[in-house]
């Protein structure tokens, strides 16, 4: 006696066929969101922050990472991201020292058609320093009040002083660069205008330095 075949499924096909619609029918699966970490170093301070954070610190180089939540106000951590007073608070040292070396290159060419180059270059930069100072200035008034509750401490006071006798000092170099000649008779007093600029500036970059990571909580 013969064995019948089974018969085939003739569903299966169209089964098959279904489910392939259905799936083509359903959204492919949001790619992964990479999550933003906050990472606070617990060995310099140093906070870090990115998709890819990493598990060494950027600043120090160590393996001392930790999970860091900001406490302060949204507004006002944007408003200290911008570095604005750390940027601005560069310029001025930077020009007063190059002035000091153009004084003493001056002093060092002599007649040297070299000296007619430095001069311009001097009154330029004299020019720009007052201005530099300044912008350092309001700068760091919006800094000192983001940072602490009041801006009339002792070190911020003492911080106001230098850097009103700094604007002073180059505001009177400035003068003597535009309107003198800069003859080896009045180069000495514009470089020793340049030198006690210079020591303001050293001054004023001490007091910054101490206040760096002075910062009061909401």
């Amino acid at each position: 006696m013969l064995k019948r075949k089974p018969a085939k499924n003739k569903a299966e096909p169209a089964s098959d066929a279904a489910e392939a619609a259905e799936a083509a029918s359903q959204p492919a699966p949001a790619p992964e969101k990479r999550v933003r970490q906050r990472l606070r170093c617990s060995s310099c301070g140093f906070v870090q922050s990115g998709t890819n954070a990493g598990k060494t610190c950027h600043a120090c180089g160590a393996e001392a990472l930790q999970a860091y939540e900001e406490e302060l106000d949204p507004k006002r951590v944007r408003m200290l991201g911008l570095r604005l007073h750390p940027m601005a608070s560069h310029a001025a040292p930077a020009f007063a020292a190059t002035l000091l070396g153009l004084a003493a290159a001056m002093a060092a060419v002599g007649e040297d058609p070299l000296r007619s180059v430095f001069l311009d270059t001097a009154r330029v930069l004299s020019v720009l320093l007052p201005a530099a100072i300044a912008i350092a200035a309001l700068t760091g008034l919006v800094d000192a009040k983001l940072r602490l509750k009041s801006r009339t401490t002792r070190f911020l006071v003492q911080k106001i002083v230098a850097s009103a006798l700094f604007f002073a000092l180059s505001f009177a170099a400035a003068a003597w660069a535009l309107f003198t000649d800069l003859s080896d008779a009045t180069l000495i007093p514009y470089s020793i205008l340049m030198t006690l600029c210079s020591v303001a500036a050293i001054y004023l970059g001490r007091k910054g330095s101490a206040l760096r990571n002075a910062l009061v909580k909401d």
